[in-house]
């Protein structure tokens, strides 16, 4: 779905791979990058028919009008049932806003998010970047960087779809067991690839 000939790109991958620090180089070479999961947060929060359902559906995980983030992770990463509940919730009006994103980008866009796929929204893009890191190294990011035990960062990693899930999907892959360093060096070689011209 490119916007007034401007490409799409998604950026998705099971959470820990780094897609975070490579969206943050890429917006520093120029490209315009949408957080998924943060532009998701303010979907839902500023929809107050989206935090009513997430209410009735998961009883507890909203307090004072305000989703319980947490509470509500604790209750989906671990059930796929569960999971799958909250998507029915929330990924329509999430895919419906980045639309209207993406039709206003007047340069190559990027969108980051770890459900591009799962979520309907890989639909909004000509093409898909998939970035995977190995299991034990996922685990370790996730608990360094939202203070979680290991056994709760495993859980967390175990809940995601398998590497072949998203090489499935994928126009390109990146494979981030390194340093940021090199990780960066991968990316100018794949967008001197994908987008000759540059992001600008």
């Amino acid at each position: 779905m490119a916007s007034a000939g401007r490409a799409v790109i998604g950026l998705t991958g099971p959470t820990g791979a780094g897609k975070s620090t490579l969206a943050a180089h890429l917006r520093s070479v120029g490209c315009a990058v949408i957080d998924c999961d943060r532009f998701a947060r303010q979907v839902m929060d500023g929809d107050p028919d989206c935090v009513a359902a997430i209410d009735a559906a998961f009883p507890g995980c909203v307090q004072g009008g305000a989703i319980d983030r947490r509470a509500l992770g604790a209750k989906v990463f671990a059930d796929p049932a569960a999971l799958a509940v909250l998507d029915s919730i929330v990924n329509p009006r999430i895919v419906a806003a980045l639309r209207a994103e993406v039709e206003r980008a007047d340069k190559a866009l990027f969108l980051d998010g770890a459900t591009l796929i799962q979520s309907g929204a890989v639909d909004l893009c000509d093409r898909l970047l998939v970035l995977l890191a190995p299991a034990g190294t996922r685990t370790g990011r996730i608990a360094g960087r939202d203070g979680l035990t290991d056994t709760a960062a495993g859980q967390r990693v175990a809940s995601q779809p398998d590497d072949l899930y998203y090489l499935r999907a994928a126009d390109f892959a990146l494979y981030n067991g390194g340093t940021p360093r090199q990780l960066c060096a991968a990316a100018d070689a794949l967008l001197a690839e994908i987008l000759p011209g540059g992001c600008r």
